[in-house]
């Protein structure tokens, strides 16, 4: 891809991003904004304010879907880090009865470069419901998914829509649960069987 072409592609998702923004219905900007006050002030524990997290988060997508590049089939961000905290890992090993490693030995940015996530499977997420959040905040805005390739992945930026509420939620159910405030690569927590 050349500078042209990538400059293009930024301009194009840029402004997509804003019609997508300003078309967001009233309802789903006020859940957007006020769900981190809302869990702060509930009394349900920490695994269920990350399920209403994340089915705030896909009623969202759904509605951006007409805007982004993402598409069923399309996995190449699969293949960036896939961050994940200690609160997310009990939700993947509650909800799908998995089992962490018992070392987990020490992540960098790069280690998994090219690498695909430890839960694609034939293209798709095997653990799509129990996707962390990182994975749900991610939507290209692109017209298409090119600039998402896997051997664009530390070279080129895309501008992605910022959800500051579901930022806020998601740091205070990991302040809310009590555990450490870690943050793992997902390939480090569950390994890939081949």
């Amino acid at each position: 891809m050349d500078n042209i072409e990538y400059i293009e592609i930024i301009d194009f998702a840029t402004t997509n991003s804003q019609s997508a923004i300003n078309s967001i219905p009233k309802h789903l900007e006020l859940m957007e904004s006020n769900l981190a006050g809302k869990l702060a002030g509930s009394k349900i524990n920490t695994m269920n304010k990350l399920r209403r997290l994340y089915d705030a988060m896909d009623k969202m997508s759904a509605y951006l879907d007409k805007y982004s590049a993402c598409k069923s089939g399309c996995s190449n961000c699969c293949y960036y880090p896939v961050t994940i905290s200690d609160i997310e890992v009990k939700y993947i090993e509650k909800n799908e009865h998995l089992k962490r490693a018992r070392v987990i030995p020490k992540s960098s940015k790069d280690k998994y470069k090219g690498a695909a996530c430890t839960f694609l499977k034939d293209g798709k997420c095997s653990i799509y419901s129990s996707r962390p959040f990182v994975c749900r905040h991610m939507l290209s805005m692109a017209k298409t998914s090119k600039v998402c390739e896997p051997k664009y992945a530390f070279d080129y930026t895309l501008p992605l829509i910022r959800f500051d509420g579901f930022r806020s939620a998601y740091d205070l159910i990991k302040i809310e649960s009590g555990q450490e405030i870690n943050i793992y690569d997902i390939r480090d927590i569950f390994y890939r069987k081949y």
